[in-house]
This record gives C-alpha cells, structure tokens and sequence, in this order.
C-alpha cells in the first residue's frame, strides 16, 4: 500500500515557510533549545539551520483532524500525529517562533516634549508607543490621565490625520500591509506584533503576545460620544485610508487572537494612533 507521503512533504514545506528567526540573521551553527507549547504544555526540541529555526521533533498537538499512527498512542509518542489540516499546526509556529528585536531609538516630539521610543521594522521606522500629544480631537480613555500614560490618548480619524509630529504620519493601508506582511501575514501578526504584558486574560487564554520585532501593541480600547469600551481586550489603530465621507479604516488585534485584521469605523469614534517615519 502506498503510504500518505504527501502529508509529511506538506509539514515540512510549511514549517520551512513559518518557522524562522523574526530577524532573519543568521543562527548559529550549533544552535539548539526548546520550546513549550503554551496549548497543551509539551515541550518541543529546536535547532538551528541555516537562518532558520526548525522544530526537532514532529508536531504532537492532539486536534480535530489529526490521528495517530493505527490509532495506537504509542505511535503518537515515538512518530507525532499525522495531519489532514494544517491551521492548528502553524498558529503557534508562527506567533510564537524565537525572536529578536532591532534596538530602540528615542524621538522627542518638539510640541510638547513627550519622548518615544522608535524601532526599526524592515524597511520602516515606527514609534513603539501610543501618540499621546494632546489635541482638540482626542481623550484619555474614560477621561482618566493614567489611561494616556499607559495606552496614549484617542483620536477621532480627522484629529488623527494630522496628530503626528513633524517628519512622522499616520500610516496608509499599504504602510500597515508591510508591516502585517513582514510579521508573518495577517493570521499571524498580532502574536508577534503585540505587547508581551497588558493584555487581559481570561478563560486561560494569555492576550499577551512575543513582541517580536519591538512594537509593543497594547489594547488602548475605543471612544465614541462620551462611553469607552474594550481597553485591556482590545487595540484599534486608525490608517489614513477612508471608505467614504463616513468611515475609515483600523487595523485591529484582540486579546485571545494571533492576527492583526482590517476594520472600518466611523471617523468621529476614537482610537489609537501609531506613526510611522516619513
């Protein structure tokens, strides 16, 4: 009988995709850890290749299909299940794979003095925090001064077109797009994009996500007409792109949620704002 040899080609193709270093430098020859999968609490070998951080063992995750070998679990021990889908398998390599961050500069916004930190994150420069210039235009969440100094201040879409310093913007659709794209695509960037603390826990699921290449996303919540919402769980990050005279665009992430997705909102609702260097 012909064995499924395709499955095993399909696994190692995709974790040749996703499971890499976030820096792309290369890793050192001899390079070997582990790493505990937060889902179950198994623990995996990893070793180095090249630029690329391989799992050494196969993926034992028990999911809706997947089996193991003759449905034995001693099969499971020794060879790892064989998979007839293969969402389950990357959403952890890809949001939680071994970092490395590029180091941080410092900007001071001249208006009012208030200093960020920058990283660099491919071919962009972004503020690791929250805008938090006070403006006609913007609150604190639920009107609370401790809230800006933890998440920065909302900002209605109009207010947050031209909040940024100077040499600085609020980013366009295809700005965020490259970042989502560069942190692994939008079903896996927020895993890597947000904060590793400030994220809300519940249910046993961690909000918290391996801030890999710095930007250090926190769930600044929402405004709209005097009521707030959402802080802890949830951040939304106005672009410049608009959907008609009403409505813009946000990028989101969640709390219990690897990915980094397009909304739309009413430009008068107040969100967060991110700039990125000219």
């Amino acid at each position: 009988m012909k064995t499924p040899c395709f499955l095993f080609t399909a696994c190692i193709f995709l974790a040749l995709m996703f499971t890499h270093s976030c820096s792309g430098a290369a890793i050192k020859k001899n390079y070997s850890g582990t790493f505990t999968d937060d889902r179950d609490g198994k623990s995996y070998k990893t070793i180095g290749i090249g630029t690329q951080i391989w799992m050494a063992e196969n993926l034992n995750y028990e999911t809706e299909g997947s089996v193991c070998y003759e449905n034995s679990d001693s099969n499971c021990d020794t060879y790892i299940y064989m998979k007839k889908t293969m969402k389950a398998v990357l959403m952890p390599l890809i949001a939680f794979a071994i970092c490395a961050q590029a180091q941080t500069q410092i900007f001071t916004d001249s208006r009012d003095g208030k200093n960020y930190k920058t990283v660099k994150i491919g071919s962009q420069i972004w503020m690791v925090e929250n805008l938090n210039y006070e403006t006609e235009g913007s609150v604190c969440y639920e009107n609370s001064d401790s809230n800006c100094d933890t998440y920065g201040r909302l900002y209605n879409w109009e207010t947050a077109m031209k909040a940024c310093p100077y040499g600085w913007h609020l980013p366009s659709h295809s700005e965020w797009q490259a970042l989502v794209n560069f942190a692994g695509g939008m079903d896996a960037a927020g895993g890597k994009l947000k904060a590793k603390s400030g994220w809300d826990e519940r249910g046993g699921s961690s909000g918290k996500g391996t801030d890999c290449f710095g930007f250090s996303a926190l769930p600044g919540g929402c405004g709209y007409d005097g009521f707030f919402d959402f802080a802890g769980d949830w951040g939304g990050w106005w672009s410049t792109r608009e959907d008609d005279s009403y409505i813009a665009y946000i990028r989101s992430m969640y709390y219990n949620d690897y990915s980094a997705y397009w909304d739309y909102r009413d430009k008068r609702g107040l969100f967060s704002v991110r700039c990125v260097q000219d």
